[in-house]
């Protein structure tokens, strides 16, 4: 797993101190927004902040109530959106999500179907063991849900 990110080094490990990332995550800096170019990912713009202002006051509250702000002007371009990408092994991409709005991300099922098909991985049939296993468990569940159990 690789982000990207448009601020300073010193930014980044604020940013990786903060978030607690997992070591397997590898964080790149392009100040000069190079990459963003190349993915063709645009900027926030007086129209779309108008066109996505429910959303992206939405998106602001949760951020908040987890404690995310924004510190400084210094930590990148404040107005580039950035984007989610599942890239297979021979750089096609499997999901390219660009944000329209800051928080645009794709949603989690999108992003598990995406790896999957990155990975060549294939959902479980419907008669597989582990579906047999939920229904066994479902049932049981029922069984013991009754009144007076």
């Amino acid at each position: 797993v690789a982000m990207i990110g448009n601020g300073s080094m010193e930014d980044a490990q604020v940013w990786i101190e903060t978030r607690r990332l997992p070591g397997f995550v590898e964080l790149y800096i392009d100040p000069g927004l190079h990459t963003y170019a190349q993915m063709n990912l645009g900027r926030i713009t007086f129209l779309s902040c108008f066109r996505f202002l429910p959303q992206m006051v939405r998106v602001a509250r949760i951020s908040r109530r987890q404690g995310n702000k924004q510190r400084n002007a210094g930590e990148g371009s404040l107005m580039q959106l950035g984007g989610t990408f599942v890239m297979r092994q021979n750089g096609v991409a499997t999901l390219r999500h660009p944000q329209r709005f800051a928080g645009d991300d794709p949603s989690l099922s999108e992003l598990v179907a995406a790896c999957r098909q990155a990975l060549g991985v294939r959902r479980p049939s419907i008669g597989s063991k582990a579906t047999d296993a939920v229904r066994r468990l479902s049932s049981k569940s029922a069984v013991n849900t009754e009144p007076g159990r």
